[in-house]
């Protein structure tokens, strides 16, 4: 991803940089890159983050992003709504947020008799790069540090390919910044996109603009 401000120096916002290429060839640009048409640019990005989930860059700005959002909320952090949702992705991901149920409850809510049952489901995923010993105490969001790199990439990858996580971050920050917000959510796909890493779908690459 190219420097956000020599990006908005050539008159583009920052956000175009987290949308999706055509390419022609490898490392290739179409000319049509542009994006004049808003339904390619919606379309490419939403399989572009799909099969390949948020990149680091991509998760930082989100974990950013949610913590600004924990911090215009009232209440205690266990309950805040940004808090919850954080609680739901960490869920869906096969682990348990410290604190919460198995189930996403908090835990001083559940009764004694719940709390004695509380256990992992059966056939959870299987959690690689050394998740496993943090699968049951996934940090909340208040005790995450954007300035603890380890910590940071151990939650990268356990959520970059949460389908949540991925939703929230394309609607609530890339696409309210493009014009294609204006319009419906018909997708075209006029071609077929040639990609330089993957030789097997999907055929996208992520380019910088400018």
């Amino acid at each position: 991803m190219a420097d956000g401000a020599r990006i908005m120096a050539k008159g583009r916002g920052a956000r175009r940089a987290m949308l999706a290429v055509p390419f022609v060839g490898k490392d290739c640009p179409s000319e049509a890159s542009e994006f004049a048409h808003p339904d390619v640019a919606i379309g490419l990005s939403l399989f572009a983050y799909r099969y390949e989930g948020l990149r680091r860059q991509d998760f930082s700005l989100l974990l950013r992003l949610l913590k600004a959002e924990m911090d215009e909320e009232r209440g205690p952090h266990a309950r805040r709504p940004t808090c919850l949702r954080w609680v739901a992705w960490v869920k869906d991901a096969g682990a348990r947020v410290a604190g919460f149920s198995w189930q996403g409850r908090l835990l001083a809510d559940l009764p004694k008799e719940q709390l004695r049952l509380d256990a992992p489901p059966a056939n959870l995923p299987r959690l690689e790069g050394g998740l496993e010993e943090f699968r049951g105490s996934i940090w909340p969001l208040e005790r995450v540090s954007l300035r603890d790199e380890q910590q940071v990439h151990t939650l990268w990858l356990l959520l970059r390919r949460s389908q949540a996580a991925v939703h929230h971050f394309l609607y609530e920050h890339v696409f309210p910044g493009h014009p294609a917000q204006r319009f419906g959510a018909v997708v075209h796909c006029p071609g077929t996109w040639q990609q330089g890493a993957l030789q097997s779908a999907p055929r996208l690459q992520w380019h910088a603009l400018g």
